[in-house]
């Protein structure tokens, strides 16, 4: 019973890490995607200059 106990608790604290985890992973994912918006928009200009390069010949 109490290896029985030990595991069910073990599982427990798994879960909440586990939770913490993806909690932690979706904040950092949040703050990135409202972050870098000046550097999406860098890229699209960059790629629209290229093209425009590309357009001139």
């Amino acid at each position: 019973m109490r290896g029985n106990r030990l595991s069910l608790k073990n599982r427990i604290w798994l879960k909440i890490i586990l939770i913490g985890l993806i909690v932690l992973a979706s904040t950092v994912n949040m703050y990135l995607n409202n972050r870098p918006k000046q550097s999406v928009s860098f890229l699209e200009l960059s790629t629209l200059e290229l093209l425009s390069e590309f357009d001139d010949y």
